[in-house]
């Protein structure tokens, strides 16, 4: 069906602004009412205008172990529960705006799961899972997966060239995802990297990084994909306080940059950039700044919050905190705002008992 204006009887510009408010788990639906709308919604100025305009929705996605079951009361706001079979993971949504949860539907073909310690990185309207172990052998897998939110269905991408990698690092610039480091079968430290345009699901080789870097973490700051921490493979363990960036503009990886973390190293892999700005836990209860070449406390963590706890981005200068207390304290979300002069408040969300897994791959997107 053709329409021949996206809403009759309406100029352009205000049926926009009509269609910009349509909540994100309705653009499957409203994508098979005309092909205009369907345009509409998959294009990138309908996602920048939902950007500029406010409407956008912040989702927090997470690769997720299914909860387990409770087996006893009760008590102090704190509960016993176990596993009852092998553990499987999914992809929950936590929207930090509302305290909700939602879970995405299974990939096709996989009844067992997500992998084990996948990445989870998003490119416009869709979140692409990379990597993992998989869920039957244990063996890693060099698995592409996209979900598209606009027509709710996943599709298998190209798979990571190379030796199998895990714990690698990655993060997403506009459509492209860059991987880099992480180990092979025989834990061989790697140094290689490479990106994947999701648009046109290809892989695209990258200059070798200048050290192998297992462990590291990944996300981007001004312009460059940082690959930070990790360590190499004579050094099992002894993660490093070095990163280095990869300048897209130039295909070219900066020099390493020493003692660029603190000495909290093995808090690494918490880091995330906001606004030009990077976070990271520190000593498992505070929330830490770059500012300069240090390092400072801006908050700290709820006392609830502070056991496997995990640190993500949420848009308009917030971050998510999602944790548990220890010794059976429910798990809980915190949405924390830092506002001028005023330090960082924290807004708590208690998490439904369906989600009390446990968390591995992270991420955030604005729909």
């Amino acid at each position: 069906m053709d329409c021949p204006n996206l809403i009759p009887g309406l100029p352009h510009e205000i049926a926009q602004e009509c269609l910009i408010r349509i909540p994100y788990d309705s653009f499957r639906s409203v994508r098979h009412v005309c092909r205009q709308w369907k345009q509409e919604v998959e294009s990138t100025p309908f996602r920048s205008l939902r950007k500029e305009s406010g409407m956008a929705q912040t989702v927090i996605i997470s690769a997720q172990s299914e909860a387990c079951i409770v087996t006893a009361g009760e008590q102090n706001n704190t509960k016993s529960y176990t596993a009852s079979g092998p553990i499987v993971y999914h992809i929950s949504l936590f929207h930090p705006d509302t305290g909700k949860w939602a879970l995405l539907p299974m990939i096709p073909g996989m009844p067992i799961g997500m992998p084990l310690f996948c990445q989870l990185a998003t490119a416009g309207h869709k979140l692409v899972m990379l990597g993992g172990w998989n869920a039957k052998n244990w063996g890693a897998s060099d698995w592409v997966f996209v979900y598209d939110f606009t027509s709710g269905t996943w599709r298998q991408g190209a798979p990571i060239p190379g030796p199998r990698r895990s714990f690698f690092a990655c993060a997403a610039f506009e459509n492209l995802i860059f991987v880099a480091g992480g180990h092979d079968n025989d834990k061989n430290g790697l140094k290689s990297a490479m990106v994947y345009d999701v648009s046109s699901d290809t892989w695209t080789q990258l200059p070798d990084m200048s050290i192998e870097r297992d462990e590291p973490k990944g996300f981007f700051l001004n312009g460059k994909f940082v690959v930070a921490g990790g360590y190499i493979t004579a050094e099992q363990g002894r993660f490093r306080r070095s990163v280095q960036m990869f300048d897209p503009v130039n295909w070219t990886w900066d020099p390493v940059e020493e003692n660029w973390l603190d000495e909290d190293v093995k808090a690494t892999n918490s880091c995330v950039a906001v606004d030009g700005k990077v976070y990271k836990l520190k000593e498992g209860r505070y929330v830490a700044v770059r500012e300069g070449d240090a390092w400072r406390v801006v908050a700290e963590i709820p006392a609830d919050a502070r056991m496997t706890t995990r640190l993500v981005t949420a848009g308009n200068n917030r971050l998510v905190v999602i944790g548990g207390g220890g010794h059976g304290v429910l798990p809980v979300a915190y949405v924390a705002t830092e506002e001028a002069g005023k330090g960082m408040t924290w807004q708590r969300w208690d998490v439904p008992m369906d989600y009390w897994g446990h968390i591995q791959g992270i991420c955030s997107m604005e729909l």
